[in-house]
């Protein structure tokens, strides 16, 4: 009778330490992605991001173009000092699936990849993660693309949600730019469906401008994720091993033992 009474206490410990990390905000989280070259729209309301505590994931395109200019270079090593992912959005911004039509994964690679992604790495960033221009791709070019990157960013309108449990290298984040159309009635929706589920929830946009994301738009989304005290991360965050034992301690798998 005694030790069914401790392995009774046993039990009612571990499923309150799950219940406990189900519902804790350190393991709910978001995640804001960038695409193109638009630093400077962001860097005009860098005190907000920066007194919000975003930590925003930057994918650079246009890289070895003359575009990329060295007022751009300085802000990219801002944001990357200040602990900002700088992330690669191909060289040239061409549609890899119209691309491969009628040419090579190695000629794509030697033509969009190895240009900019050598020079971003020769200059000092630690590139990890890419972003498909047009959110286009092939099943072929993304297996190919995970021997130089963790994850990857196709286009999507759907909700896709994920947990530290779950091995996605795959990301499609809810575009938070006007002309995607994406009502805030359901982006709102979405966050209140990570945070019921203690989930990250990741969005993407490209430049702080009334055609694009508004800031108005952007300042609502993310003072809501703070007060429902979702965690910022960057997208290379999510491959923290280390980060995601701390914050989940897989309290689930020591209950499934009895």
């Amino acid at each position: 009778m005694k030790n069914r009474h401790i392995l009774s206490l046993i039990i009612s410990i571990i499923f309150a330490h799950t219940a406990i990390a189900q519902n804790s905000p350190a393991s709910r989280g978001a995640v804001f992605m960038i695409d193109d070259y638009y630093f400077e729209t962001f860097y005009n309301h860098y005190d907000y991001i920066q007194n919000t505590g975003i930590k925003m994931t930057y994918f650079v395109c246009y890289y070895p173009r003359d575009v990329y200019t060295s007022h751009t270079y300085i802000l990219a090593n801002i944001f990357d000092a200040d602990n900002h992912e700088i992330g690669f959005h191909g060289s040239f911004h061409i549609n890899s699936a119209q691309y491969l039509t009628e040419n090579t994964i190695p000629g794509y690679m030697n033509f969009e990849i190895f240009p900019g992604l050598m020079l971003m790495t020769s200059e000092g960033f630690d590139v990890t993660d890419f972003s498909y221009p047009y959110g286009s791709s092939t099943p072929n070019l993304k297996e190919y693309l995970f021997n130089y990157f963790y994850f990857q960013k196709l286009g999507s309108k759907r909700l896709f949600l994920y947990n530290f449990n779950e091995q996605r290298e795959i990301v499609s984040p809810v575009p938070l730019d006007e002309n995607y159309h994406v009502p805030d009635s359901l982006v709102f929706d979405y966050i209140n469906q990570a945070f019921s589920l203690n989930k990250i929830i990741t969005f993407y946009g490209h430049k702080l401008l009334d055609q694009k994301v508004t800031f108005h738009r952007f300042k609502s989304v993310f003072d809501t994720l703070k007060a429902k005290q979702f965690h910022f991360y960057r997208l290379d965050d999510l491959q923290d091993t280390a980060l995601q034992k701390s914050l989940l301690k897989l309290p689930t798998l020591e209950a499934e033992k009895f």
